[in-house]
């Protein structure tokens, strides 16, 4: 995907694409401009229905939003935890374990650990690119096989 960015063009099966020109606005101006012709359609009398450049903007903006509310309900949900074993526990540590794709688990691991909460990321396992036709296997390191020993 990253090659794709930095052509100019790219072959398809029966022609060349010019692919160098293609841009993608940001998250405000593909929602002003989806909100622009939902206007224009209010305003005329007739049933219309999106053009096919303010669907695919549209289903880009509930994507956006879909995937910032799963990291948001994940950090509530760990907050959750923590709290009730703090609640439980007079001292040590509280691991916690989150099996997420590579991209959301970043985001979490960001926001506990660049925050001044004072949280550690002491492991993180698994695989960061996957080639399409490979399996999803994660082999846990010894550190995970007993939580209690990670300090």
């Amino acid at each position: 995907a990253t090659m794709l960015l930095r052509k100019q063009y790219a072959s398809g099966e029966t022609r060349k694409h010019k692919i160098g020109d293609i841009s993608v606005p940001s998250c405000a101006e593909g929602f002003q401009m989806l909100t622009d012709e939902l206007l224009e359609n209010k305003k005329s009398e007739k049933i219309t229905t999106l053009s096919n450049k303010a669907e695919i903007m549209a289903k880009i903006l509930i994507d956006i939003y879909m995937s910032k509310l799963v990291d948001a309900s994940t950090v509530g949900k760990i907050l959750q935890i923590i709290s009730q074993e703090t609640k439980k526990k007079t001292e040590g540590n509280i691991t916690i374990v989150c099996y997420m794709g590579s991209v959301h688990t970043r985001a979490i691991a960001d926001f506990f650990t660049q925050s001044e909460y004072g949280f550690k990321k002491k492991i993180f396992c698994g695989k960061q690119d996957w080639d399409d036709d490979e399996g999803r296997i994660i082999h846990l390191p010894v550190e995970l096989w007993n939580l209690s020993a990670i300090k």
